[in-house]
């Protein structure tokens, strides 16, 4: 009965986990998405108003590697939204890395799809999107850009009710050990 308890724990921990973050990601509706093809680049003006409150961002990336070290840097990333008077409402970096695994596979291929950030639209206006895409040791396939509307905040509930039966399940295995020791 423990290990039965103990896998519904592990298993309803991680499903809410990632159904937390998916609905994060995917939620409010989509408005634009814009393939980008070079390096860096603007995007046409995007027009916004207050009513689309809150805007979030996201930028995906797919991408082949060859890991060659243990830690690998894929690509660097740096997106800017500045509002009708120029001011900037969001700015995001990063640098994403892949390990290297034991399984002797040297090329990897995956797909990053970065929560850039949220912003709320005070004006009407035109947006500007400035971005930049630098490959190190990745082979870039394909990026793009997604603007959605209407999202909603991520909630702190289903993550502290998959934190809490993750607990449950550690203690669940620490308690079953134990009992076995005696």
């Amino acid at each position: 009965m423990q290990k039965f308890l103990f896998i519904v724990c592990f298993v309803g921990s991680l499903g809410l986990f990632g159904w937390t973050l998916n609905d994060y990601a995917t939620s409010g509706g989509q408005l634009f998405t814009a393939p980008l093809s070079h390096k860096y680049g603007s995007l046409p003006p995007v027009y916004l108003d207050p009513s689309m409150s809150p805007m979030r961002l996201l930028l995906k990336v797919r991408y082949e590697v060859d890991l060659r070290d243990l830690t690998n840097q894929t690509y660097v990333f740096d997106v800017v939204v500045k509002d009708p008077a120029g001011d900037i409402v969001l700015s995001a970096r990063g640098a994403p890395s892949e390990k290297k695994s034991d399984k002797g596979e040297v090329t990897q291929r995956n797909t990053q799809n970065h929560v850039l950030g949220s912003f709320d639209v005070l004006e009407d206006g035109a947006f500007l999107i400035d971005w930049k895409v630098e490959a190190r040791r990745a082979k870039i396939k394909q990026m793009t850009i997604e603007l959605r509307r209407n999202v909603s905040d991520l909630n702190i509930l289903n993550l502290v009710i998959a934190g809490a039966l993750f607990s449950f399940g550690v203690i669940l295995i620490f308690l079953r050990r134990f009992r076995q020791a005696e």
